[in-house]
């Protein structure tokens, strides 16, 4: 294949190389900085792959126009740290459209789609960190969740270990809303189904139940050091430092319990 990255920020553009040699070590990308010589150098060769900047010059999305019309077989992905040009880019029939930063599981998609390699279809390792603050990890990859509400929504599910959450719980406890009227449980609704495409985005979409207006998360298919904890898992134990979700102030009733559960020593 012949791929190509134009990116006029040199670190993004390092930043993609350094990825995607972690992905597909033999695999050789023509990257640029400069538009109009990777249009150049797209004149003169065969490219399969072209990932392009949007915010540069020329547009990213000018270029892609461009590229199509010298190989209409080219297949376009779009990189850019805002998403306000979704709908003008996915008009050029792009195959996918990844906000920065983007991380490793995220080009494995975009990749993934371009049937450049396959999907592992084995159960992925799924792993919550929430001490002392939220992170996941898919098959010991660190993955970035993009979107505050979507990533506080996850860390409240994780929180309350697989019990059934409704959108008025969430509205209450993750939004802090008092009077819930039918706008409200619009929102909370469309936020979980953002979440439900997020994780769906990440292949992992099963381990989110939707039901009925109530949401919880299948115990069964992820791990966590808040399980581990509850399991007596000493190292986890001995790790706890008094902090639990410490970005989110509804996590203070939790950290309490297990604050008392391990007998820390706030002292």
């Amino acid at each position: 294949m012949n791929i190509i990255c134009v990116d006029d920020e040199v670190l993004a553009l390092q930043n993609f190389i350094f990825i995607m040699q972690n992905i597909l070590p033999e695999q050789k990308v023509h990257a640029f900085t400069d538009g109009e010589k990777a249009l150049e150098f797209f004149r003169n060769e065969k490219i399969d792959i072209a990932f392009l900047d949007i915010n540069m010059h020329p547009n990213g999305i000018e270029m892609g126009k461009k590229l199509k019309k010298i190989n209409p077989e080219v297949k376009l992905i779009f990189l850019t740290a805002y998403n306000n040009y979704a709908y003008e880019a996915f008009q050029l029939d792009v195959v996918d459209y990844l906000l920065k930063p983007y991380d490793q599981a995220q080009l494995k998609r975009s990749l993934i789609k371009l049937g450049v390699i396959e999907e592992d279809k084995r159960n992925k390792s799924i792993y919550f960190s929430t001490m002392p603050c939220f992170g996941l990890f898919i098959n010991n990859e660190r993955v970035l969740v993009r979107g505050s509400r979507i990533k506080e929504i996850l860390a409240y599910l994780v929180s309350v270990e697989g019990r059934e959450v409704s959108n008025r719980e969430l509205l209450q406890n993750v939004w802090g809303v008092d009077e819930i009227d039918e706008g409200a449980l619009v929102l909370a609704r469309m936020t979980v189904k953002n979440l439900h495409e997020k994780l769906k985005e990440y292949g992992i979409e099963e381990i989110l139940i939707i039901d009925y207006g109530v949401y919880c998360l299948d115990v069964r298919k992820f791990s966590s050091d808040l399980q581990e904890l509850r399991k007596g898992n000493q190292t986890v134990i001995n790790a706890y430092d008094g902090r639990f979700l410490e970005e989110y102030s509804w996590a203070e009733e939790i950290n309490a319990r297990i604050a008392q559960l391990v007998n820390w020593n706030w002292e």
